[in-house]
């Protein structure tokens, strides 16, 4: 045989000497089948990587509910006016809700229908305009998606959805165009690109809305603070829809069960994706496996002719294949995490944006499953290990 060369490591001798001789044999062995090694790394990693997009998908998908209704829209109840009421039937609804036992709070909004335009791009969106911007915080939390930094009520400028900025390619300091019906806009400056999830919004103050449009914000909807479990929100609904001036009445926790049920659909598809990836990393690594051991079948039959036991020459290889399925998994962490944030991207809808970030959980059960079907492959194939003939090693001169 070839004689071979030194390793890097060989050069650190006070490092290479503290090795036991089956460390340094793995090392050696690791390093001598190049080949192996990168084929390896790159199937477990590609396999870790499909079943790390499956339950980022699911992370990014069940976030949008818990992260839009409770996070960022911190109301109970949503009540909508009837446009064509008087405005007596208005104030008599406005006095049903103070009114009504278990109701902690409540603040009257204007939330209207816009076009946006920038950059020759346009898309529609809700304009959300508080009449009193003391008690907003308590009905939403407009903050930083990535760092989680929490902004106030934007008083200069508008606040955009973040979804809505990059449709329209903005970013803070630029000026979107904001379309009432066909012809009549106002311009205004984006100060703050805020954590959305569902749908497009832009807020502005209402001194900024009456310094572009002129006139004063309309309310037209009345948010509700209460304790939700404390609450018969169905009763709520039935009393307040049937005075004159309600048009409508959504709960946050309707909305939660509506976007879940649209939305579960996916799941199924995430459990075929999580399965596929699964069985994809036990067929990849029992090939590789069965290939390494078919490949060095007279080096393992010498050292049994040498008087290693079986369960030595076991471990002489699987310790090998444990340690290229920790490369695998380490490859897979940085694969998975580009292909989920492109997978992502790719599959959202105009209305929607899924999740970025992939859960602790979701890496730690991705590793964990892809480990133990290498700790299974090996277990398998200790019954090939013992079945080599010592024979073997007398061949190894053809």
């Amino acid at each position: 045989p070839k004689s071979g060369r030194r390793l890097f490591l060989e050069r650190i001798s006070f490092l290479w000497k503290k090795l036991k001789f089956s460390q340094k044999s793995t090392v050696r062995n690791l390093l001598r089948y190049k080949k192996r090694f990168i084929m390896t790394v790159i199937g477990v990693g590609g396999c870790m990587g499909l079943l790390l997009v499956g339950y980022g998908l699911i992370d990014s998908i069940t976030e949008i509910a818990k992260q839009q209704f409770i996070n960022i829209f911190t109301y109970q109840a949503n009540v909508s006016f009837d446009t064509k009421a008087e405005d007596s039937e208005i104030a008599a609804l406005e006095e049903a809700i103070s009114q009504y036992s278990g109701v902690t709070d409540c603040l009257s909004v204007s939330i209207t229908g816009v076009t946006l335009k920038a950059n020759g791009k346009e898309r529609e969106a809700s304009l959300f305009v508080p009449t009193d911007l003391d008690q907003i915080d308590s009905y939403l939390s407009l903050r930083d998606r990535k760092s989680k930094e929490k902004y106030e009520f934007p008083e200069e400028g508008a606040a955009i959805s973040e979804k809505t900025a990059e449709m329209l390619d903005v970013s803070v300091g630029d000026t979107i165009d904001v379309y009432t019906d066909e012809t009549e806009y106002v311009s205004v400056s984006v100060t703050e690109i805020v954590e959305n999830y569902v749908q497009h919004y832009i807020y502005l103050s209402p001194d900024i809305y009456q310094s572009l449009f002129g006139k004063a914000p309309e309310a037209d909807h009345e948010l509700l603070l209460y304790d939700a479990a404390a609450m018969d929100e169905e009763t709520l609904g039935k009393t307040l829809l049937s005075m004159e001036g309600c048009s409508g009445f959504s709960t946050i926790s309707d909305l939660e069960v509506q976007i879940d049920d649209m939305l579960g659909v996916l799941n199924s598809v995430m459990w075929v994706l999580i399965l596929s990836a699964g069985l994809l990393a036990f067929v990849v690594l029992y090939n590789l496996n069965s290939i390494n051991i078919t490949e060095r079948k007279r080096e393992l039959a010498t050292l049994k002719v040498l008087g290693f036991y079986d369960a030595e020459v076991s471990m002489y290889v699987f310790r090998e294949n444990i340690i290229l399925t920790l490369f695998g998994i380490v490859f897979g962490w940085f694969f998975g995490t580009v292909l989920h944030h492109f997978t992502v991207t790719t599959v959202e809808v105009d209305l929607m944006m899924f999740g970025r970030t992939i859960s602790m959980n979701s890496y730690i059960t991705a590793s964990l499953i892809t480990l133990g079907f290498s700790i299974f492959v090996n277990l398998v194939m200790n019954r090939d290990l013992k079945k080599i003939d010592m024979i073997e090693s007398l061949k190894s001169v053809e």
